[in-house]
């Protein structure tokens, strides 16, 4: 079980993960060369700052730090069934990253005793919530070591992490489409000023919406009397442009409980695609309404180039 993990490290932090039949040689020259041992112990399952600080404040009262990291099966048996939420060789490994850290050693059993009689530590540093009479103080000082209280890190643990995460994971990111109301419009003949929004972008927008995206459009001043003829999708959300665009964005953004990273601007102007990349948007530009064709760079340039509207949903398929 533990031992598994000591066979695939290759790395210099990985060094540090030593297995339990080593221990009691690496013990014993720790001492021989004058250093205090520190110990502690735990799951250490999703690694956060409660533990990090934990871990330098052991550090700091000793040469050498060595953890002692609950294993799979052991942490099920305390846990229940869905712990650990991170198997041990990357627990492991996290721990190996850390600059506070000196050895991390797996064990299997409920409780660190073992370990413990085989390290002989000179201080083996606790929880306060578990006390001075917690379980390993008897081994610990039967040996000349010592019990020390670590501080907390207040409001701070797995339990609440692992709340959070499904507090988070609950809510459905928001998605946003922004646009401009010229880029729907085309004319009806070339000899009209008659304009609509074509049905097979209309149709298009409104599965969108179907699939849980918001539309937002932006409208010129101009266009404001003929909005209710133009035929735009109701469910969408006018913005008339008496700001800049990027302050819209995040403006909706904040109202809207939107992504960004998951939202789209599609335009055929060039600054609004680079208002989109410079906001972490995804971009679509709009090739059909440019009479010059624009030779982007690599980073400067959209997501990707579309033909009409409706072309967005092969984009998201």
């Amino acid at each position: 079980m533990a031992g598994q993990i000591y066979n695939d490290m290759k790395t210099s932090s990985f060094e540090k993960i030593v297995p339990r039949n080593k221990l009691s040689s690496l013990a014993k020259k720790l001492k021989q060369q004058g250093k205090t041992i520190v110990t502690t112990n735990g799951s250490f399952d999703l690694l956060h700052i409660g533990h990090v600080t934990m871990l330098e404040e052991a550090k700091s009262l000793g040469d050498v730090l060595i953890v002692g990291l609950n294993s799979d099966s052991s942490i099920k048996r305390y846990k229940g069934k869905y712990r650990p939420i991170c198997p041990q060789q990357h627990r492991a490994g996290m721990l190996a990253a850390l600059a506070c850290t000196d050895y991390i050693t797996i064990f299997d059993e409920l409780t660190p005793i073992k370990l413990l009689e085989i390290l002989r530590p000179q201080i083996h540093v606790n929880s306060p919530e578990h006390g001075k009479e917690c379980v390993e103080r008897e081994v610990v000082e039967r040996y000349g070591g010592r019990i020390h209280l670590a501080q907390l890190v207040e409001d701070m643990s797995t339990t609440q992490l692992l709340q959070r995460i499904l507090d988070v994971t609950s809510h459905a990111p928001g998605r946003g489409i922004f646009l401009n109301a010229s880029d729907l419009i085309e004319d009806l003949n070339s000899s009209s000023n008659s304009s609509q929004v074509s049905e097979s972008a209309i149709f298009s927008l409104n599965r969108l919406v179907s699939q849980g995206f918001q539309l937002f459009i932006f409208i010129e001043e101009k266009e404001k009397k003929n909005l209710c003829s133009l035929g735009i999708p109701p469910q969408a959300i006018m913005y008339p442009l008496r700001q800049s665009k990027r302050d819209i964005i995040l403006r909706a953004t904040d109202a809207f409980d939107l992504v960004l990273a998951k939202s789209i601007v599609m335009s055929s102007r060039a600054e609004d695609i680079q208002c989109g990349r410079d906001l972490n948007c995804k971009t679509l530009w709009l090739r059909s309404r440019r009479a010059e064709p624009i030779h982007w760079s690599h980073s400067a340039g959209p997501h990707a180039i579309i033909d009409h509207v409706q072309q967005i949903e092969a984009y998201l398929s």
